[in-house]
Protein backbone atom coordinates (compact mmCIF):
# COMPACT_ATOMS: atom_id res chain seq x y z
CA UNK A 1 0.00 0.00 0.00
CA UNK A 2 2.93 2.56 1.04
CA UNK A 3 4.37 1.82 -2.43
CA UNK A 4 1.46 2.61 -4.00
CA UNK A 5 0.50 5.61 -2.43
CA UNK A 6 4.60 6.94 -2.84
CA UNK A 7 3.59 6.15 -6.67
CA UNK A 8 0.50 8.17 -6.39
CA UNK A 9 2.91 10.66 -4.85
CA UNK A 10 5.16 11.03 -8.45
CA UNK A 11 2.69 10.92 -10.72
CA UNK A 12 1.45 14.27 -9.03
CA UNK A 13 5.36 15.47 -8.29
CA UNK A 14 5.24 14.90 -12.75
CA UNK A 15 2.00 16.86 -13.40
CA UNK A 16 3.56 19.67 -11.22
CA UNK A 17 7.75 19.70 -12.88
CA UNK A 18 6.01 19.24 -16.57
CA UNK A 19 2.34 20.81 -17.11
CA UNK A 20 2.57 19.86 -20.98
CA UNK A 21 1.48 16.45 -19.68
CA UNK A 22 -2.16 16.98 -20.10
CA UNK A 23 -3.48 13.81 -19.81
CA UNK A 24 -2.57 13.26 -15.96
CA UNK A 25 -3.49 17.07 -15.38
CA UNK A 26 -6.58 17.10 -17.22
CA UNK A 27 -9.04 16.67 -14.09
CA UNK A 28 -7.36 18.79 -11.67
CA UNK A 29 -6.45 21.93 -14.45
CA UNK A 30 -10.26 22.37 -14.90
CA UNK A 31 -11.38 25.12 -12.01
CA UNK A 32 -14.05 23.30 -9.73
CA UNK A 33 -17.20 25.36 -9.30
CA UNK A 34 -17.67 27.71 -5.99
CA UNK A 35 -20.03 25.93 -3.56
CA UNK A 36 -19.83 26.34 0.00
CA UNK A 37 -19.10 23.01 1.80
CA UNK A 38 -20.82 21.86 5.13
CA UNK A 39 -19.40 22.25 8.65
CA UNK A 40 -16.63 19.50 9.38
CA UNK A 41 -18.82 19.00 12.49
CA UNK A 42 -21.85 17.14 13.67
CA UNK A 43 -25.15 18.65 15.30
CA UNK A 44 -26.01 17.58 18.65
CA UNK A 45 -28.21 14.67 17.00
CA UNK A 46 -24.62 13.91 15.47
CA UNK A 47 -26.05 14.54 11.98
CA UNK A 48 -23.94 16.98 9.60
CA UNK A 49 -24.66 20.42 9.52
CA UNK A 50 -26.09 21.71 5.70
CA UNK A 51 -25.64 25.54 5.64
CA UNK A 52 -29.15 27.31 4.70
CA UNK A 53 -27.86 28.62 1.67
CA UNK A 54 -26.89 25.12 0.07
CA UNK A 55 -30.48 23.92 1.54
CA UNK A 56 -32.22 21.69 -1.07
CA UNK A 57 -34.89 23.79 -3.30
CA UNK A 58 -39.03 23.17 -2.70
CA UNK A 59 -40.20 24.66 -5.64
CA UNK A 60 -39.48 23.18 -9.10
CA UNK A 61 -36.53 25.14 -11.02
CA UNK A 62 -38.14 27.61 -13.86
CA UNK A 63 -34.53 27.09 -15.50
CA UNK A 64 -33.57 25.83 -19.10
CA UNK A 65 -30.97 23.34 -19.83
CA UNK A 66 -30.08 23.27 -23.42
CA UNK A 67 -29.52 19.85 -25.18
CA UNK A 68 -26.44 20.21 -27.31
CA UNK A 69 -25.58 17.99 -30.31
CA UNK A 70 -22.25 16.25 -30.72
CA UNK A 71 -21.55 13.49 -33.21
CA UNK A 72 -19.25 10.67 -32.52
CA UNK A 73 -17.35 8.23 -30.47
CA UNK A 74 -14.11 9.77 -28.05
CA UNK A 75 -11.65 8.66 -25.92
CA UNK A 76 -12.03 9.50 -22.51
CA UNK A 77 -8.67 10.21 -20.96
CA UNK A 78 -7.89 9.00 -17.33
CA UNK A 79 -4.71 9.19 -15.15
CA UNK A 80 -3.30 6.27 -15.26
CA UNK A 81 -3.08 5.69 -10.99
CA UNK A 82 -6.83 5.85 -11.24
CA UNK A 83 -6.79 2.37 -10.66
CA UNK A 84 -5.49 2.68 -6.71
CA UNK A 85 -8.68 4.44 -5.94
CA UNK A 86 -11.56 2.56 -8.17
CA UNK A 87 -12.75 0.56 -5.34
CA UNK A 88 -16.51 0.16 -4.91
CA UNK A 89 -17.16 -2.47 -2.09
CA UNK A 90 -19.42 -5.36 -4.02
CA UNK A 91 -19.27 -8.98 -3.42
CA UNK A 92 -17.42 -10.36 -5.96
CA UNK A 93 -14.84 -8.00 -5.60
CA UNK A 94 -14.56 -8.46 -1.85
CA UNK A 95 -11.81 -10.93 -1.50
CA UNK A 96 -9.12 -8.29 -3.86
CA UNK A 97 -10.98 -5.80 -1.76
CA UNK A 98 -9.15 -7.52 1.66
CA UNK A 99 -5.98 -7.98 -0.34
CA UNK A 100 -5.40 -4.83 -1.37
CA UNK A 101 -6.87 -2.20 1.31
CA UNK A 102 -5.11 -2.11 4.50
CA UNK A 103 -4.87 0.78 6.93
CA UNK A 104 -4.08 4.40 5.92
CA UNK A 105 -0.19 5.27 6.44
CA UNK A 106 1.73 7.70 8.46
CA UNK A 107 1.77 9.62 5.00
CA UNK A 108 -1.59 9.39 4.29
CA UNK A 109 -2.88 10.70 7.72
CA UNK A 110 -0.17 13.44 8.19
CA UNK A 111 -1.89 14.94 5.01
CA UNK A 112 -5.31 14.26 6.31
CA UNK A 113 -7.35 17.68 7.44
CA UNK A 114 -6.78 18.44 11.04
CA UNK A 115 -8.95 16.67 13.56
CA UNK A 116 -12.19 18.84 14.52
CA UNK A 117 -12.35 16.82 17.95
CA UNK A 118 -10.82 14.31 19.45
CA UNK A 119 -14.03 13.03 21.09
CA UNK A 120 -16.17 9.71 19.45
CA UNK A 121 -19.25 11.26 17.68
CA UNK A 122 -22.77 9.71 18.77
CA UNK A 123 -26.02 9.92 17.26
CA UNK A 124 -28.96 8.26 19.58
CA UNK A 125 -29.22 5.01 18.73
CA UNK A 126 -32.77 4.05 17.17
CA UNK A 127 -34.05 0.94 14.76
CA UNK A 128 -32.42 -0.06 11.57
CA UNK A 129 -34.57 -0.73 9.09
CA UNK A 130 -35.00 -4.25 7.76
CA UNK A 131 -35.47 -3.79 3.69
CA UNK A 132 -32.37 -4.15 1.88
CA UNK A 133 -31.37 -1.22 -0.53
CA UNK A 134 -30.79 -1.49 -4.43
CA UNK A 135 -27.60 -2.15 -5.53
CA UNK A 136 -26.32 0.31 -7.38
CA UNK A 137 -23.67 0.91 -9.69
CA UNK A 138 -19.92 -0.25 -8.67
CA UNK A 139 -16.84 1.90 -10.73
CA UNK A 140 -14.17 -0.76 -12.29
CA UNK A 141 -11.63 -1.40 -10.23
CA UNK A 142 -8.66 -1.72 -12.25
CA UNK A 143 -6.86 1.23 -14.55
CA UNK A 144 -8.10 2.31 -17.84
CA UNK A 145 -5.28 2.34 -20.62
CA UNK A 146 -5.15 5.67 -22.49
CA UNK A 147 -5.13 5.18 -25.80
CA UNK A 148 -6.07 6.83 -29.35
CA UNK A 149 -9.52 8.04 -30.22
CA UNK A 150 -11.52 5.38 -31.73
CA UNK A 151 -13.27 6.44 -35.06
CA UNK A 152 -17.56 7.22 -35.30
CA UNK A 153 -17.92 3.74 -37.35
CA UNK A 154 -20.81 1.64 -35.57
CA UNK A 155 -22.64 -1.00 -35.99
CA UNK A 156 -25.97 -0.45 -37.84
CA UNK A 157 -27.06 -3.61 -39.53
CA UNK A 158 -29.31 -5.91 -37.77
CA UNK A 159 -27.57 -8.51 -36.44
CA UNK A 160 -28.66 -12.57 -36.50
CA UNK A 161 -29.50 -12.82 -33.05
CA UNK A 162 -31.28 -10.00 -31.35
CA UNK A 163 -31.73 -9.66 -27.58
CA UNK A 164 -35.40 -10.33 -26.15
CA UNK A 165 -37.27 -7.07 -26.54
CA UNK A 166 -37.89 -4.70 -23.67
CA UNK A 167 -41.35 -4.08 -25.63
CA UNK A 168 -42.79 -7.29 -25.31
CA UNK A 169 -44.41 -6.88 -28.36
CA UNK A 170 -41.87 -6.40 -30.84
CA UNK A 171 -38.34 -5.16 -31.03
CA UNK A 172 -37.97 -1.93 -33.13
CA UNK A 173 -35.83 1.09 -33.12
CA UNK A 174 -39.14 3.06 -33.22
CA UNK A 175 -38.91 6.07 -31.09
CA UNK A 176 -35.04 5.93 -30.49
CA UNK A 177 -32.67 8.55 -31.55
CA UNK A 178 -28.96 9.22 -31.46
CA UNK A 179 -26.73 6.50 -29.93
CA UNK A 180 -29.95 4.81 -28.71
CA UNK A 181 -30.96 3.32 -32.50
CA UNK A 182 -27.72 1.77 -32.60
CA UNK A 183 -26.71 -1.65 -32.15
CA UNK A 184 -24.14 -2.60 -28.89
CA UNK A 185 -22.34 -6.38 -27.88
CA UNK A 186 -23.57 -7.05 -24.38
CA UNK A 187 -21.76 -9.71 -22.16
CA UNK A 188 -24.32 -11.34 -20.17
CA UNK A 189 -22.41 -12.66 -17.16
CA UNK A 190 -24.96 -14.71 -16.13
CA UNK A 191 -25.28 -17.06 -18.65
CA UNK A 192 -21.66 -16.25 -19.99
CA UNK A 193 -23.21 -15.23 -23.52
CA UNK A 194 -23.55 -11.89 -25.79
CA UNK A 195 -26.23 -10.08 -26.89
CA UNK A 196 -26.22 -7.73 -29.51
CA UNK A 197 -29.55 -4.97 -29.14
CA UNK A 198 -30.37 -1.72 -29.71
CA UNK A 199 -28.62 0.70 -26.97
CA UNK A 200 -31.88 1.75 -26.24
CA UNK A 201 -33.07 -1.19 -25.57
CA UNK A 202 -30.33 -2.41 -23.14
CA UNK A 203 -31.15 1.10 -21.12
CA UNK A 204 -34.25 0.01 -20.81
CA UNK A 205 -33.42 -3.56 -19.00
CA UNK A 206 -30.95 -1.03 -17.11
CA UNK A 207 -33.18 0.91 -15.60
CA UNK A 208 -35.38 -2.44 -14.55
CA UNK A 209 -32.39 -3.55 -12.75
CA UNK A 210 -31.14 -0.71 -11.49
CA UNK A 211 -33.84 1.87 -10.21
CA UNK A 212 -36.86 1.72 -7.52
CA UNK A 213 -39.42 1.53 -10.44
CA UNK A 214 -42.00 3.64 -7.63
CA UNK A 215 -40.17 7.05 -8.43
CA UNK A 216 -41.97 9.38 -10.90
CA UNK A 217 -41.13 9.37 -15.07
CA UNK A 218 -38.59 12.41 -14.50
CA UNK A 219 -36.15 10.17 -12.35
CA UNK A 220 -36.65 7.38 -14.40
CA UNK A 221 -35.95 9.87 -17.26
CA UNK A 222 -32.84 11.03 -15.24
CA UNK A 223 -31.61 7.25 -14.51
CA UNK A 224 -31.88 6.94 -18.42
CA UNK A 225 -29.57 9.91 -19.31
CA UNK A 226 -27.31 8.82 -16.52
CA UNK A 227 -26.94 5.04 -17.37
CA UNK A 228 -27.03 6.05 -20.83
CA UNK A 229 -23.98 8.11 -20.18
CA UNK A 230 -22.17 5.59 -17.96
CA UNK A 231 -22.44 2.88 -20.91
CA UNK A 232 -21.29 5.18 -23.30
CA UNK A 233 -18.52 6.02 -21.72
CA UNK A 234 -17.72 2.26 -20.78
CA UNK A 235 -18.47 0.99 -24.11
CA UNK A 236 -16.00 3.22 -26.22
CA UNK A 237 -13.56 0.69 -27.84
CA UNK A 238 -10.18 2.41 -27.22
CA UNK A 239 -11.70 2.07 -23.38
CA UNK A 240 -9.82 -0.25 -20.82
CA UNK A 241 -13.29 -1.12 -19.60
CA UNK A 242 -14.50 -2.09 -22.97
CA UNK A 243 -12.19 -5.58 -23.25
CA UNK A 244 -11.12 -6.47 -19.43
CA UNK A 245 -13.80 -7.79 -17.59
CA UNK A 246 -16.48 -8.45 -20.69
CA UNK A 247 -15.70 -12.06 -21.45
CA UNK A 248 -13.43 -14.00 -23.98
CA UNK A 249 -14.51 -12.24 -27.02
CA UNK A 250 -14.51 -8.83 -25.36
CA UNK A 251 -18.35 -6.49 -25.85
CA UNK A 252 -19.06 -3.00 -25.52
CA UNK A 253 -20.65 -3.58 -21.81
CA UNK A 254 -21.40 -6.01 -19.73
CA UNK A 255 -24.18 -6.99 -17.21
CA UNK A 256 -21.91 -6.78 -13.95
CA UNK A 257 -22.95 -4.72 -11.40
CA UNK A 258 -19.48 -4.56 -10.56
CA UNK A 259 -18.02 -2.91 -13.78
CA UNK A 260 -20.48 -1.79 -15.71
CA UNK A 261 -24.74 -1.80 -14.97
CA UNK A 262 -26.80 -4.17 -13.92
CA UNK A 263 -29.50 -5.38 -16.35
CA UNK A 264 -32.68 -7.44 -16.42
CA UNK A 265 -34.77 -8.26 -19.70
CA UNK A 266 -38.80 -8.33 -20.05
CA UNK A 267 -38.61 -12.01 -19.71
CA UNK A 268 -36.45 -11.79 -16.96
CA UNK A 269 -38.56 -9.40 -14.75
CA UNK A 270 -41.59 -11.32 -16.02
CA UNK A 271 -40.51 -14.63 -14.49
CA UNK A 272 -39.44 -12.76 -10.98
CA UNK A 273 -42.63 -10.35 -10.92
CA UNK A 274 -45.28 -13.33 -12.01
CA UNK A 275 -48.18 -10.50 -13.20
CA UNK A 276 -47.35 -10.23 -16.99
CA UNK A 277 -49.95 -6.69 -16.99
CA UNK A 278 -47.73 -5.73 -14.01
CA UNK A 279 -44.29 -6.17 -15.73
CA UNK A 280 -46.28 -4.51 -19.39
CA UNK A 281 -47.15 -1.52 -17.57
CA UNK A 282 -43.46 -0.91 -15.74
CA UNK A 283 -41.62 -1.61 -19.01
CA UNK A 284 -43.78 0.83 -20.92
CA UNK A 285 -43.18 3.29 -18.11
CA UNK A 286 -39.32 3.02 -18.43
CA UNK A 287 -39.23 2.65 -22.39
CA UNK A 288 -41.42 6.02 -22.49
CA UNK A 289 -38.63 7.47 -20.47
CA UNK A 290 -35.68 6.13 -22.42
CA UNK A 291 -37.42 6.93 -25.32
CA UNK A 292 -38.26 11.03 -24.37
CA UNK A 293 -34.55 11.42 -23.32
CA UNK A 294 -33.26 9.29 -26.64
CA UNK A 295 -29.79 9.36 -27.39
CA UNK A 296 -29.19 12.39 -24.13
CA UNK A 297 -25.93 11.94 -22.73
CA UNK A 298 -23.87 13.99 -19.86
CA UNK A 299 -20.99 15.42 -20.92
CA UNK A 300 -17.86 17.92 -20.34
CA UNK A 301 -16.51 19.64 -22.96
CA UNK A 302 -17.56 17.84 -25.56
CA UNK A 303 -16.59 14.36 -23.79
CA UNK A 304 -18.94 11.60 -21.94
CA UNK A 305 -19.10 11.90 -18.11
CA UNK A 306 -17.96 8.51 -15.92
CA UNK A 307 -21.13 9.15 -14.92
CA UNK A 308 -21.72 7.38 -11.53
CA UNK A 309 -24.86 6.74 -9.30
CA UNK A 310 -25.60 5.39 -6.00
CA UNK A 311 -28.56 4.39 -4.28
CA UNK A 312 -29.17 7.28 -1.67
CA UNK A 313 -27.04 9.70 0.45
CA UNK A 314 -27.71 12.31 3.24
CA UNK A 315 -27.46 15.71 3.07
CA UNK A 316 -24.88 15.83 0.46
CA UNK A 317 -23.51 13.67 -2.02
CA UNK A 318 -19.49 13.08 -1.85
CA UNK A 319 -17.12 14.25 -4.79
CA UNK A 320 -15.15 11.66 -6.79
CA UNK A 321 -11.84 12.77 -5.41
CA UNK A 322 -12.65 11.41 -1.95
CA UNK A 323 -13.91 8.17 -3.14
CA UNK A 324 -11.16 6.95 -5.30
CA UNK A 325 -9.15 10.27 -6.62
CA UNK A 326 -9.38 12.46 -9.46
CA UNK A 327 -12.98 13.39 -11.29
CA UNK A 328 -14.10 16.29 -13.14
CA UNK A 329 -15.34 19.66 -11.81
CA UNK A 330 -19.08 18.41 -12.47
CA UNK A 331 -18.42 15.44 -9.82
CA UNK A 332 -18.41 16.75 -6.56
CA UNK A 333 -20.23 17.15 -3.88
CA UNK A 334 -23.96 18.92 -3.74
CA UNK A 335 -26.98 19.55 -1.73
CA UNK A 336 -29.43 16.10 -1.26
CA UNK A 337 -33.24 16.47 -0.29
CA UNK A 338 -33.25 12.82 1.35
CA UNK A 339 -33.46 13.10 5.23
CA UNK A 340 -32.67 11.13 8.39
CA UNK A 341 -36.48 9.73 8.02
CA UNK A 342 -36.45 9.09 3.70
CA UNK A 343 -36.94 5.16 3.76
CA UNK A 344 -34.18 3.03 3.77
CA UNK A 345 -31.41 6.05 4.22
CA UNK A 346 -30.30 4.63 7.97
CA UNK A 347 -29.12 1.38 8.77
CA UNK A 348 -26.81 0.49 11.93
CA UNK A 349 -23.54 -2.03 12.68
CA UNK A 350 -22.88 -3.26 15.91
CA UNK A 351 -19.44 -5.22 16.80
CA UNK A 352 -17.95 -6.10 20.19
CA UNK A 353 -14.45 -4.74 21.10
CA UNK A 354 -13.16 -8.47 20.42
CA UNK A 355 -14.77 -8.12 16.73
CA UNK A 356 -13.40 -4.49 16.17
CA UNK A 357 -9.77 -5.26 17.06
CA UNK A 358 -9.92 -8.41 15.37
CA UNK A 359 -11.05 -6.81 12.13
CA UNK A 360 -8.50 -4.46 12.75
CA UNK A 361 -5.93 -6.51 12.92
CA UNK A 362 -6.63 -8.39 9.76
CA UNK A 363 -5.73 -5.07 7.80
CA UNK A 364 -2.81 -3.59 10.52
CA UNK A 365 -1.11 -6.32 12.15
CA UNK A 366 0.97 -3.62 14.30
CA UNK A 367 -2.26 -1.87 15.96
CA UNK A 368 -2.25 -1.41 19.16
CA UNK A 369 -5.08 -0.50 21.52
CA UNK A 370 -5.82 1.79 24.84
CA UNK A 371 -6.74 -0.42 27.69
CA UNK A 372 -10.57 1.46 27.44
CA UNK A 373 -12.24 0.51 24.50
CA UNK A 374 -14.09 3.84 24.82
CA UNK A 375 -10.83 5.69 23.81
CA UNK A 376 -10.36 3.54 20.38
CA UNK A 377 -12.03 5.74 18.19
CA UNK A 378 -12.18 9.06 16.79
CA UNK A 379 -12.76 10.44 13.48
CA UNK A 380 -12.18 13.11 11.16
CA UNK A 381 -14.99 14.72 7.87
CA UNK A 382 -14.20 15.58 4.67
CA UNK A 383 -16.08 18.87 3.54
CA UNK A 384 -19.14 17.23 2.53
CA UNK A 385 -19.62 15.63 6.00
CA UNK A 386 -18.54 12.27 5.46
CA UNK A 387 -16.30 10.32 7.20
CA UNK A 388 -12.41 11.08 5.76
CA UNK A 389 -10.18 9.52 8.94
CA UNK A 390 -11.17 6.88 10.94
CA UNK A 391 -8.68 6.19 13.83
CA UNK A 392 -8.76 2.77 15.73
CA UNK A 393 -6.00 3.12 18.37
CA UNK A 394 -2.76 3.17 16.38
CA UNK A 395 -4.55 2.35 13.03
CA UNK A 396 -5.83 5.38 10.74
CA UNK A 397 -8.02 3.74 7.76
CA UNK A 398 -9.57 5.71 4.92
CA UNK A 399 -13.76 6.80 4.73
CA UNK A 400 -14.19 4.20 2.16
CA UNK A 401 -11.56 1.41 3.71
CA UNK A 402 -13.48 1.88 7.25
CA UNK A 403 -16.58 1.37 5.23
CA UNK A 404 -15.09 -1.75 3.36
CA UNK A 405 -13.98 -3.05 6.79
CA UNK A 406 -16.84 -2.85 9.06
CA UNK A 407 -19.65 -3.64 6.21
CA UNK A 408 -21.17 -0.07 6.04
CA UNK A 409 -23.43 0.99 3.57
CA UNK A 410 -21.58 4.47 3.85
CA UNK A 411 -19.39 6.52 4.70
CA UNK A 412 -21.73 8.69 6.28
CA UNK A 413 -21.72 7.44 9.61
CA UNK A 414 -21.18 8.25 13.50
CA UNK A 415 -19.87 6.00 16.51
CA UNK A 416 -20.45 5.20 19.76
CA UNK A 417 -19.04 2.62 22.39
CA UNK A 418 -22.23 1.31 24.89
CA UNK A 419 -20.09 0.12 27.98
CA UNK A 420 -22.66 -2.06 28.94
CA UNK A 421 -22.79 -4.23 26.32
CA UNK A 422 -18.78 -3.49 25.23
CA UNK A 423 -20.14 -2.89 21.64
CA UNK A 424 -19.54 -0.07 19.29
CA UNK A 425 -22.37 1.21 17.51
CA UNK A 426 -22.10 2.47 13.92
CA UNK A 427 -25.20 4.87 12.51
CA UNK A 428 -24.99 4.99 9.35
CA UNK A 429 -26.83 7.53 6.79
CA UNK A 430 -26.92 6.83 2.99
CA UNK A 431 -26.30 3.89 0.73
CA UNK A 432 -23.35 3.77 -1.69
CA UNK A 433 -20.59 5.15 -2.53
CA UNK A 434 -22.42 8.77 -2.67
CA UNK A 435 -20.70 10.29 -5.88
CA UNK A 436 -23.16 11.32 -8.39
CA UNK A 437 -26.45 11.09 -9.17
CA UNK A 438 -28.71 9.62 -5.52
CA UNK A 439 -31.35 7.84 -6.90
CA UNK A 440 -33.86 8.65 -3.93
CA UNK A 441 -32.52 12.19 -3.88
CA UNK A 442 -33.77 11.81 -7.76
CA UNK A 443 -37.19 10.31 -6.76
CA UNK A 444 -37.76 12.98 -4.25
CA UNK A 445 -37.22 16.20 -6.99
CA UNK A 446 -39.37 14.02 -9.22
CA UNK A 447 -42.31 14.12 -6.56
CA UNK A 448 -41.60 18.26 -6.39
CA UNK A 449 -42.25 18.52 -9.69
CA UNK A 450 -39.03 19.03 -11.19
CA UNK A 451 -38.09 17.29 -14.68
CA UNK A 452 -34.83 15.38 -15.51
CA UNK A 453 -32.68 18.17 -16.90
CA UNK A 454 -32.88 19.77 -13.51
CA UNK A 455 -31.75 16.70 -11.73
CA UNK A 456 -29.37 15.85 -14.12
CA UNK A 457 -27.93 19.22 -13.65
CA UNK A 458 -28.08 19.64 -9.95
CA UNK A 459 -26.16 15.94 -9.56
CA UNK A 460 -23.69 16.88 -12.20
CA UNK A 461 -23.41 20.17 -11.69
CA UNK A 462 -22.04 22.44 -14.96
CA UNK A 463 -21.72 19.59 -17.09
CA UNK A 464 -23.61 19.68 -20.42
CA UNK A 465 -26.70 17.96 -22.27
CA UNK A 466 -25.57 16.43 -25.62
CA UNK A 467 -27.59 14.75 -28.16
CA UNK A 468 -25.29 11.74 -28.69
CA UNK A 469 -24.80 10.46 -31.94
Amino acid sequence: MKRLISLCGVFLAMALIVPSVITLTYKTAVKAPEHVPVDTVRTEEGLPHIPEELAPETEPSETEYPVKTYSGYQTYDEFADRYLYLKEYVTEWQEDEERMLGAVTDTEEASAAPETSDNVTTVPETTAPTTTAPVTTAPETTAPVTTAPVTTARETTVPETTAPSNDPDENTSGGYVGCDAKYIKVYIKSTGKYETMLMGDYIVGVIAAEMPLRYGIEALKAQAVASRTFAIYKSQSSSYYHSSSHGPEGADVCTSSGHCQSYRSYESALASWSDKEYTREIYAKIKQAVIETSGIIITWEGKPVEAVFHACSYGMTDSMANVWGGGLPCLTGVTTPETKDTYNVYSQKKYTSAEVKKKVLSRDSDATFPDDPADWMSITLNENGRVKILRVGSASFSGQSSKSLFSLAATNYTVKYDRDSDTFIFDVYGWGHGVGMSQYGAGIYAEQGKDYKFIIKHYYSGADLTLWK
